[in-house]
């Protein structure tokens, strides 16, 4: 037996344990809503709706929630993704604690809300911005495939197409850094944002690349209060 199966095995023994004598169904259940609320507390989004959870070990341990419902807590942005997926970590899985290494959103449909006539990538990421400098830590996201409807009193200000993001793992007082790519009025881009969560000055960075731009900013952003 390879190591990586023997520490599969004991994974699965391990679950088996804490579902004890009850049903799956009513078991899974207890994930689901841990999960969720694991979830919650690592991403900053509200889930609203899940239809179905399902939980696999291999090839490594996840969780899946079907055709999701999500918002931030301030309600600026909400949304629905055809699946998230919730990468487990292995060791706080033995212990009965679920902690994630990334959490997945498959084809994602998201909406912000700006204000009325902003036509600025600062306005547009503000307020998404703002909920996750709330968080003390946070997991990778991962989002796939997604679409983003930038909103202003219902009425559609601008669409992103084709978004595929990484924001990477951060834990307190660590910047942001999110890369990847996304379709904006037609064109491919590949973007990059390194953004400040402390207080005091500190370096913020912006890129966005594509066949019609290059565009690179660097700054200074005085950051909320240190927590």
């Amino acid at each position: 037996m390879t190591r990586r199966t023997a520490i599969l095995a004991i994974c699965l023994v391990a679950v088996v344990g804490l579902l004890g004598l009850r049903s799956w169904e009513l078991a899974l259940g207890r994930v689901e809503r841990s999960a969720v609320a694991a979830i919650e507390r690592k991403t900053g989004f509200v889930v609203k709706t899940v239809e179905r959870a399902e939980f696999a070990l291999l090839p490594l341990p996840r969780i899946s929630l079907s055709s999701v419902g999500f918002a931030q807590r301030d309600g600026v942005l909400s949304g629905e993704a055809v699946r998230v997926r919730a990468h487990l970590r292995l060791l706080p899985l033995l212990t009965g604690e679920l902690s994630f290494d990334r959490v997945d959103l498959v084809a994602p449909r998201i909406d912000v809300a700006v204000p009325v006539g902003s036509d600025g990538v600062t306005d547009w990421l503000a307020p998404p911005l703002a909920e996750l400098e709330r968080l003390r830590s946070q997991s990778k996201i991962v989002l796939q495939g997604g679409s983003v409807f930038l909103r202003a009193d219902g009425a559609i200000q601008s669409v992103v197409r084709d978004v595929n993001l990484v924001i990477d793992e951060r834990s307190q007082n660590e910047p942001l850094d999110l890369s990847g790519s996304l379709t904006w009025r037609g064109v491919p881009t590949e973007v990059s944002l390194r953004w400040p969560m402390v207080g005091g000055s500190a370096k913020a960075a912006l890129s966005a690349t594509s066949p019609l731009l290059k565009l690179r900013f660097e700054g200074t952003r005085s950051g909320p209060a240190n927590r």
